[in-house]
C-alpha cells in the first residue's frame, strides 16, 4: 500500500503530465464555430461589461446577428475568461487555458473521487493517470466551452 508521501508525489508527477499535454500548442489550432460565439461574448463582456458579441474586425460591439441568449449562455464559464482578458491579450491560448484549468483540476477531482469510492490510492492514482491522458479528456479539456468546467463541478457533486 502506498503512503501519503509517495501518493502525492505521483499525483504530481501525473498532474504535470497533465499541464503538460493540455498546454503544448494550445494556441496552434483556430477556433471551430462555437468557440468563435464564446470568445466574441467574452471579449464583448471584457470591452462593455455587458453580454453581446464583440466584432473584432471593426473592434466594437458588434452589430449584426445580435442573440442575447447565446451572448449570456454560459456566464459563468465566460465571465472566467473575460476575467483573464484583463492581464493578458485574447489569444486562442489564453482564452483556452480556461478550460486547460478546469482540466487539470478535474484529474486531481478523479484522483479524489475514486479515492473516495473505493478508499485506495493506488486505484484514485490509475484513475487520474487514465484521465490525464486520455484522448477525450485532453480533447474535452482544450476548447473554449463551458463543459470543461462542468465535468469536475459535475464529479465533485456526484462525490
Amino acid at each position: 500500500m502506498l503512503d501519503w508521501k509517495r501518493t502525492i508525489q505521483i499525483l504530481v508527477i501525473i498532474l504535470l503530465v497533465g499541464v503538460v499535454l493540455r498546454f503544448y500548442n494550445l494556441g496552434e489550432n483556430s477556433f471551430v464555430a462555437d468557440e468563435f460565439l464564446d470568445i466574441n461574448s467574452a471579449y464583448g463582456y471584457h470591452q462593455t461589461g455587458e453580454w453581446q458579441a464583440w466584432d473584432f474586425n471593426y473592434t466594437m460591439p458588434s452589430s449584426v446577428n445580435e442573440n442575447v441568449l447565446r451572448d449570456e449562455r454560459a456566464a459563468p464559464y465566460k465571465f472566467q475568461v473575460a476575467a483573464l482578458f484583463s492581464i493578458l491579450p485574447p489569444t486562442e491560448a489564453v482564452a483556452r487555458s480556461v478550460s486547460v484549468a478546469w482540466g487539470i483540476f478535474a484529474i486531481l477531482i478523479v484522483f479524489w473521487s475514486a479515492w473516495i469510492f473505493t478508499q485506495r490510492r493506488d486505484i484514485g492514482l490509475v484513475a487520474a493517470l487514465m484521465c490525464a491522458l486520455s484522448i477525450s479528456a485532453f480533447i474535452f479539456s482544450r476548447r473554449l466551452r463551458m463543459y470543461a468546467m462542468f465535468f469536475p463541478l459535475y464529479l465533485t457533486a456526484a462525490t
